[in-house]
């Protein structure tokens, strides 16, 4: 069972049922709280939807806004038609991530994405849903002969074409592959790298004031703070300014949790453009 989980969700660990422990103790404790996140989210969409009008007010009108700029967001990248259809999955992820990436912020919570198994969880689900988009949209063979496109349409003369392009051919797909499999790697290390560095520096800096506060002793009108009596002669003023330095960058910790689930939903948008966009032959042809 695990010893300490930080969050509110911890008690959910500590239930048994039939001598036997709700959550497993190999289940990761960011699991209970990214299933919270999930339902959170269901929740507000299911009241900004229960009474849908014409005319949208309150949460309808949120809902509409978040929908409609992720949808745009969605064609910006992949066009109007492939945008329409993957809107929903790219916004999934951005939303998933933005309220996992912010729960953090929540005193006695722990952002999940701060976890290691959450993010490859999630670099996961985007690897084979592109692969899988990839190969519905060209066929297993053709998913493959997509990755090496450019070398098979290569003008070569005849001997050079017979020596040198099935070489050409093995090299650039074992290239395309090593790409296709870093994927995963590149976006489960660049979102938990961001987001354990925020709530490491925020959880420092709040310990800090708050060490800072007792030592040395914050006067509030006709209060004081035990620690004035340890240190009579430090500047009360030290402790105040840690606390304000906290709460100033509590915005910027805002700010880097939207940029990465931005980061993400654009990245898993733009494999899915690269794995399901037409050769320029076909293309042209198509058009």
């Amino acid at each position: 069972m695990p010893e300490e989980h930080g969050s509110w969700l911890q008690f959910l660990h500590e239930i048994r049922i039939g001598g036997h422990y709700l959550i497993p103790h190999w289940v990761p404790p960011s699991v209970p709280l990214a299933i919270f996140c999930a339902l959170v989210l269901a929740v507000l969409a299911f009241i900004g939807t229960r009474r849908m009008r014409v005319v949208p007010s309150g949460p309808q009108t949120m809902v509409e806004f978040a929908v409609n700029g992720l949808t745009s967001f969605s064609q910006s990248i992949l066009g109007d038609k492939k945008g329409d259809y993957f809107a929903p999955f790219i916004g999934t992820i951005f939303l998933y991530i933005l309220c996992m990436n912010l729960l953090g912020l929540v005193p006695g919570m722990k952002s999940p994405t701060a976890d290691l198994n959450t993010t490859v969880a999630l670099a996961l689900v985007v690897f084979f849903a592109t692969g899988f988009y990839g190969m519905r949209s060209h066929g297993v063979a053709g998913y493959f002969k997509h990755m090496v496109a450019d070398v098979l349409d290569l003008p070569l003369p005849g001997f050079l074409a017979i020596l040198v392009k099935p070489g050409m051919v093995v090299f650039m797909l074992i290239l395309h592959l090593i790409s296709v499999l870093v994927r995963p790697l590149s976006l489960a290390f660049r979102l938990f790298g961001n987001i354990m560095g925020k709530e490491t520096v925020l959880t420092m800096l709040a310990g800090l004031a708050t060490v800072m506060l007792v030592w040395f002793g914050l006067r509030v009108g006709a209060f004081e703070v035990l620690g004035s009596s340890i240190a009579p002669n430090a500047p009360p003023w030290m402790g105040a300014f840690m606390l304000l330095l906290t709460a100033v960058l509590l915005p910027i910790a805002i700010l880097m949790g939207i940029i990465q689930a931005l980061v993400f939903a654009l990245l898993a948008a733009l494999y899915i453009l690269l794995d399901t966009e037409a050769p320029e032959g076909e293309a042209e042809h198509a058009s």
